[in-house]
């Protein structure tokens, strides 16, 4: 695998008046500082796009751009690698006056084999529906980002290839946690490997239809690039939540209830040990082990679904 030629923002110094975002991206495993609402759109459906491999944010500066200007974000795709710079108000009014914009750096990224992509903020409009959905499959990534589950999302793509729904994925994989179940067939849909046709037209649900794109239906891509999505949600989870989690999918205490969830809760480390491991106080740790034994109404326990952020476990 090629190494991304930028890995951290150039400088984390917020703008005056800007929101920040502090959030995980999982198609880079690692923590980023977002600053704007723009900024935050264009990073979901960079995480969205299947042709995207990896990505930074702020990767460099624009030199002698006054005020100081610095390129929102870099990708990689499998073709090329570009620059992405979303375009301000004063930038935009000068663009559609028939100035050039940045013309010594457009030449430099020329020189280096980048494509510069200039963003009008109009652009970056998409339907109400597929931002909530991509935000939803977001959630269910950082979630779960810290768990293997390469095999299940193995047999999901097998039982996926003759059309399916995500219930009866569910119920195929009855064994597995739902979140897990969920997690995979999220990772499946934003990689490309599955597709759901109704992605922009209805929220993901329990009848949600899925199937694997054939060569005579390529997979539609949404542009991902030249379309963010605006709206806030939440869709991290905090590192030492992932970390717990991790040790909590194959440890559990004496007093854990069920056996049946060995396949879930592998083998027998206390808590206290997982508390010394993940460097959180038992009581924290606690607190997340009992959201994952609690009960749930279809009458397992909330299991991986209780590491959700802003899931509610009690009725």
């Amino acid at each position: 695998m090629i190494e991304p030629r930028f890995v951290r923002a150039v400088n984390n110094i917020r703008p005056y008046g800007a929101h920040r975002y502090d959030l995980f991206g999982p198609k880079i495993g690692r923590r980023l500082t977002l600053f704007g609402r723009l900024a935050l759109d264009l990073r979901v459906r960079l995480e969205s796009d299947p042709r995207v491999v990896t990505y930074c944010e702020r990767p460099l500066c624009i030199p002698d751009a006054k005020p100081s200007r610095v390129v929102d974000f870099w990708f990689r795709t499998h073709d090329d690698e570009r620059l992405c710079v979303v375009l301000r108000t004063a930038e935009w009014t000068s663009a559609e006056q028939g100035g050039s914009l940045f013309p010594a750096f457009q030449s430099w990224s020329r020189a280096s084999s980048f494509q510069l992509q200039m963003i009008h903020p109009k652009e970056l409009d998409d339907p109400q529906v597929l931002r909530e959905n991509r935000v939803m499959m977001l959630c269910y990534l950082a979630g779960t980002h810290a768990i293997t589950i390469e095999k299940l999302m193995s047999g999901v793509l097998t039982v996926c290839k003759n059309g399916t729904t995500l219930s009866e994925l569910e119920r195929q994989f009855a064994t597995a946690d739902p979140m897990l179940v969920r997690s995979a067939v999220f990772r499946l849909l934003l990689r490309g490997e599955v597709r759901c046709a109704a992605l922009a037209l209805e929220p993901l649900g329990p009848n949600t239809e899925l199937d694997v794109p054939s060569c005579r239906s390529p997979l539609v891509h949404y542009d991902s690039i030249e379309a963010p999505f605006r709206r806030i949600l939440p869709i991290s989870v905090s590192g030492r939540r992932r970390t717990t989690a991790r040790f909590l999918m194959r440890a559990r205490p004496a007093e854990a209830p069920d056996p049946r969830d060995d396949a879930v809760l592998g083998c027998h480390t206390p808590l206290r040990e997982i508390s010394r491991e993940t460097g959180g106080g038992f009581n924290d740790v606690y607190r997340i082990f009992e959201r994952c034994i609690t009960q749930h109404e279809d009458g397992r326990i909330f299991g991986c679904r209780a590491l959700i952020p802003y899931q509610h476990t009690r009725s």
